[in-house]
């Protein structure tokens, strides 16, 4: 049996990261605040958020996915605002496209809601 151990991986030319395409790894994800600044948190594959309503957002991506049938995840937490829920976006400004998702923050009484803490997960395969 062998045994592969590494610090890095790198693609041939040596110094960019290996680019993930079909393996199962999430292929954009980000942490923002969604309530008064849209300030980003952090991210992977993210190249800006919109914030398009009260508790509706868009997430565009840096490199684009093969299509629209990625799947999609996520959380809205808030300090002020109890029980928000995560909704998928269902409209033309929220469309979902192989760069940009859209989603929508809703509070169990059904009115969209903003929310300081954001977290969305994007999984699919890589243009």
């Amino acid at each position: 049996m062998s045994d592969l151990r590494v610090n890095t991986i790198s693609a041939s030319n040596g110094s960019s990261p290996v680019t993930l395409t079909k393996q199962s790894a999430a292929k954009a994800w980000n942490c923002f605040d969604g309530y008064s600044s849209m300030t980003l948190r952090d991210s992977f594959n993210t190249a800006s958020l919109v914030d398009t309503a009260v508790g509706n957002f868009s997430t565009n991506f840096v490199n684009s996915l093969v299509n629209d049938d990625f799947a999609a995840s996520g959380t809205a937490d808030d300090t002020t605002t109890a029980n928000l829920r995560f909704v998928g976006g269902s409209n033309a400004n929220l469309a979902k496209t192989s760069s940009r998702y859209g989603f929508r923050c809703q509070n169990y009484a059904g009115s969209f809601a903003d929310a300081d803490g954001i977290m969305i997960v994007v999984h699919g395969d890589l243009a």
